[in-house]
């Protein structure tokens, strides 16, 4: 199936279409929401979405809850280090939101929170290197997310994508083993709220639970951190117990879920919100 469209409009960039089924609001930029309300209704009924998701500073609010969003999650000084952020979302066919696995939910939640925090790796071991990846990097960085994901729900398969990303800002980082991509990472900064979201982990089969997860998110967070970032958060698949851990143990803090919300790893999952002050 065809991505979903990223369209700017007015300055606010909404991510829409069938894949995900649903309207995402990812930065209002300076619209005030009461337009951005309308903006994304017809938006959603255009395009026949089941949900609507936002996520925007909590001077908005308000307005969308007026407006019959709730919250699913919350994120402490999201935005300049000041004021706080939320993901507010509007189900638009009742069946979206219903959630048929959660209690499994709940108990991988339970499990991630009772694993306490991690030691953190600083320096890779002797036979892997990291490093921030180049234009030239986007072939085989593709091949490893397509590898990895069943489906994504952004188009980080195809390395124009992520050329364009890059160029955006968003820095890629690697770790090799031998020359050869063994894991990846990216660090999708948002240089006006000075938040910076921690996604697109992915590690071949064979080189899981060595830790390189654990080293790729603590040499992102340094490297925001010496940029100016003042938050990191991440969303994370509910149902997916290490990434979940590696947040938890990374002294991320829970902030909420967004329910039946991505197509990724092949269904519509729920997501986990963490967050972490740098």
């Amino acid at each position: 199936m065809t991505p979903d469209t990223i369209s700017v409009v007015d300055g606010a960039f909404i991510q829409h279409g069938p894949f995900n089924d649903r309207v995402y609001l990812m930065n209002m930029g300076e619209n005030d929401p009461e337009t951005m309300v309308k903006t994304l209704r017809l938006l959603a009924k255009g395009s026949c979405s089941s949900k609507i998701i936002t996520k925007v500073p909590a001077s908005a609010k308000e307005t969308f809850c007026a407006a019959g969003y709730q919250v699913e999650a919350h994120i402490p000084l999201m935005f300049e280090g000041i004021t706080d952020g939320f993901f507010l979302a509007k189900y638009l066919n009742p069946a979206r939101a219903t959630v048929l696995n959660g209690h499994e939910q709940e108990e991988i939640l339970a499990a991630a929170l009772a694993g306490g925090h991690n030691g953190v790796l600083r320096d890779p071991p002797s036979e892997f290197s990291l490093m921030p990846a180049q234009p030239e990097d986007t072939d085989e960085l593709a091949a490893l997310y397509d590898e990895v994901f069943a489906t994504y729900p952004f188009p980080i398969h195809r390395p124009d994508f992520l050329k364009d990303t890059m160029e955006e800002g968003t820095v890629y980082f690697l770790i090799r083993q031998n020359g050869k991509l063994v894991a990846a990472s990216s660090a999708e900064k948002d240089p006006v709220a000075k938040c910076v979201e921690m996604t697109d982990f992915a590690t071949k089969p064979a080189f899981r639970g060595r830790g390189l997860s654990s080293l790729l998110l603590a040499v992102m967070e340094e490297a925001m951190r010496q940029e100016g970032y003042f938050t990191a958060y991440t969303i994370a698949r509910a149902l997916v117990l290490p990434v979940n851990r590696l947040f938890a143990g990374a002294g991320y803090q829970f902030g909420g879920t967004l329910f039946n919300n991505t197509n990724i790893g092949g269904s519509f999952e729920s997501m986990n919100v963490w967050s972490k002050h740098l």
